[in-house]
């Protein structure tokens, strides 16, 4: 190998780890403050029938409201404490977008995000009350109330991964709601009930019926399954890995 071939490689060597100690230099560097920004959609609902949103970390509220409309507010903010991780970025919130747009009946939104480190999210969404009702987050709390067409929630804990929390209180329509570490208490006024099962895996399943507990024998083991029998086409499904699990059906 000639001498001019070597100093050439040995020049690309050199650039090459310069930039990677910049790269590593910049992942760890603190990053400045970055103020807190409010995103918003409001929508005509018009030919929907659902809502669903894909979150990450932080809280949900979806309200059913009288207006034919779809208004969302989603304020967002950098985390107190970045993960601890080398080979991401800060997001950036000065340019996370909220996306919305239509498939078929259903409504969907979700933010995008330039950075790899989760953002602090908090959404507040009011839908008609017919709409069925799709989330799927991360690290969340989340309510929702006054919708009939259903709900489905997945979720894996709470912010900065403590137990979380699912809270819903509707007046019909099929639920199915999952969460991994944490509480879900459902409430629901059903007419149509089809089957219940509600079970968590370590921890407490209880279901109330019209003010009366219903007493199952516990399976040994740390879990908890309640299961009721019916016909109706708004069936029940709560699952919770670790924490409690109750439904209250008046």
């Amino acid at each position: 190998m000639s001498r001019r071939v070597v100093v050439i490689v040995v020049g690309v060597w050199i650039a090459g780890t310069a930039v990677a100690a910049e790269l590593v230099a910049l992942r760890g560097a603190s990053q400045p403050p970055q103020a807190p920004r409010t995103l918003s959609v409001d929508e005509a609902a018009a030919g929907l029938q659902s809502i669903e949103l894909r979150t990450s970390d932080g809280s949900i509220e979806v309200i059913g409201t009288d207006e034919d409309r779809i208004r969302i507010s989603t304020e967002i903010s950098t985390p107190a404490q970045r993960r601890k991780r080398t080979d991401g970025f800060a997001a950036d919130l000065a340019r996370t977008n909220l996306v919305s747009g239509r498939s078929g009946d259903v409504f969907t939104a979700r933010l995008r995000v330039p950075g790899s480190d989760a953002l602090v999210e908090r959404w507040t969404v009011h839908v008609p009350h017919r709409f069925r009702v799709l989330l799927n987050a991360n690290d969340s709390t989340i309510i929702v109330s006054d919708v009939s067409g259903g709900v489905s929630v997945r979720a894996n804990a709470g912010l900065g991964s403590a137990p979380g929390s699912i809270r819903v209180n509707v007046p019909g329509g099929r639920l199915d709601l999952s969460l991994h570490v944490g509480d879900i208490h459902a409430q629901t006024s059903s007419a149509a009930r089809g089957p219940v099962d509600v079970e968590s895996h370590v921890g407490d399943a209880r279901v109330t019926l019209a003010g009366r507990s219903i007493i199952s024998p516990r399976e040994p083991g740390p879990g908890h399954r309640l299961r009721l029998s019916d016909t109706g086409p708004d069936a029940v499904t709560l699952r919770v890995g670790v924490g409690t699990a109750s439904l209250d059906i008046k």
